[in-house]
């Protein structure tokens, strides 16, 4: 079954979301910025996952950290092993609570490893230093 198409935005309303939206390019550019220097490779996510359990807190939400127990998950349908080292691999999720309930719920759901670098030297900038280049990072 597939979910209704939502109505389309109010044009007034998307020239507000979107002027929201660029006046806070220079403090997410300053976010990516930090999250991309973590070189979070898999297993080696720990560092980027504590940055971010320290930002949730920070924004007043609840933060529930848990550990990822691949023998739970086993059985699961989908399930793939892992590959590569794992050294601390946990979840961090975020729950912000509103004093009224209104509406629907908003999910946004990520990850926080990065794929393999492979060979440095065919970079053209390091991978794990930030740079912005006209406009984008």
């Amino acid at each position: 079954m597939n979910a209704p198409t939502p109505p389309p935005l109010d044009a007034g309303l998307e020239r507000e979301l979107r002027a929201a939206a660029d006046a806070l390019q220079p403090d997410l550019h300053q976010l990516l910025s930090t999250l991309v220097a973590f070189p979070s490779l898999m297993g080696e996510e720990a560092a980027a996952q504590d940055f971010m359990e320290g930002l949730f807190r920070g924004m007043g939400l609840a933060v529930d950290r848990f550990a990822v127990d691949d023998r739970e998950l086993v059985d699961m349908p989908g399930y793939a092993p892992p590959t590569g080292r794992w050294q601390r691999h946990d979840n961090v999720v975020a729950h912000y609570q509103p004093r009224e309930h209104r509406g629907r719920s908003l999910i946004f759901n990520g990850h926080i490893d990065v794929v393999p670098i492979g060979a440095e030297e065919l970079w053209t900038h390091p991978p794990f230093a930030p740079l912005i280049r006209d406009g984008r990072l």
